[in-house]
């Protein structure tokens, strides 16, 4: 059984609560869902979805839901980081952010700042640098906002 991990950040605050609720009804019946604000939160033995909820340092995207573990038996495979940004704004109106994926096309790998972004119900290659989200990872967090640079094709989920 193999699983993937990835995170997802948001542009308004989910409780871990409001995140495990969507999940389940995104996942087929009998998937376990642990969601908690800290690992500590979580059982110690990962079920089909393990995540944590927690704050990031950009006041524009509050939120960040970092899936540690989530098993193909969820069936949100190909992509299911946009999988389950596509259903949290559906549910709560929130636009996100995820990782790339090798349908963007070539980037440069020396920048680790892309993302894909849904904002509005529509897929884009977006830039988070210069932005709070990068963190620590820089000369001290950006004052930028995240660039929209172009649309984004995604490929059919099913």
């Amino acid at each position: 059984m193999t699983s993937t991990s990835f995170d997802i950040v948001l542009s308004k605050s989910l409780s871990p609560r409001d995140v495990a609720a969507a999940l389940k009804d995104l996942v087929p019946n009998g998937c376990s869902v642990q969601i908690g604000h800290d690992v500590s939160d979580l059982p110690t033995e990962p079920g089909a979805i393990w995540a944590i909820v927690g704050a990031s340092d950009d006041a524009a995207w509050p939120c960040v839901v970092n899936v540690l573990v989530c098993r193909d038996e969820c069936r949100l495979t190909p992509f299911p980081d946009l999988r389950i940004a596509v259903h949290l704004r559906e549910l709560f109106g929130t636009d996100a952010l995820c990782e790339t994926h090798p349908f963007v096309g070539e980037l440069d790998p020396l920048d680790p700042y892309w993302s894909l972004a849904y904002i509005g119900g529509s897929w884009h290659l977006a830039s988070t640098a210069g932005t709070p989200l990068m963190g620590p990872y820089s000369d001290g967090p950006g004052q930028a906002s995240v660039r929209l640079l172009r649309p984004i094709e995604v490929p059919t989920f099913a």
